[in-house]
């Protein structure tokens, strides 16, 4: 952290949540977008991502915690939805990265299951 200081990098804060990331990327990167492809993301963020992984600190957030997230989701649900969701999660996370929230995007380490 000391380094990264040093060498001029900005500080992620460390009280910055996954439901903090989801809920700005939805009021901000979804304008534009067909009304009923908003709808399906809002639903599946805030039917699925928040409520799971929504607490999480995004510091926090490992790639080993996307993974089992989504491994556990895909026993109820569809490959499709699986991959709704990690499209809803990617972003996310990417536009925190792009925004000094966070130091790297873990979720696009990870697959669909």
């Amino acid at each position: 952290m000391l380094r990264d200081h040093d060498g001029g990098l900005t500080i992620a804060p460390t009280n910055y949540t996954v439901k903090g990331a989801v809920a700005d990327w939805l009021a901000y990167d979804l304008a534009g977008l067909d009304p009923s492809t908003v709808a399906t993301t809002t639903l599946l963020s805030e039917k699925h991502v928040i409520p799971s992984l929504g607490a999480r600190k995004l510091h926090d957030l490992s790639a080993e915690n996307v993974d089992r997230w989504l491994a556990k989701k895909s026993r109820t649900l569809s490959t499709r939805t699986l991959q709704g969701l990690h499209s809803c999660l990617n972003p996310a996370v990417k536009r925190a990265m792009a925004r000094d929230k966070v130091k790297r995007n873990v979720v696009e380490l990870c697959s669909v299951p």
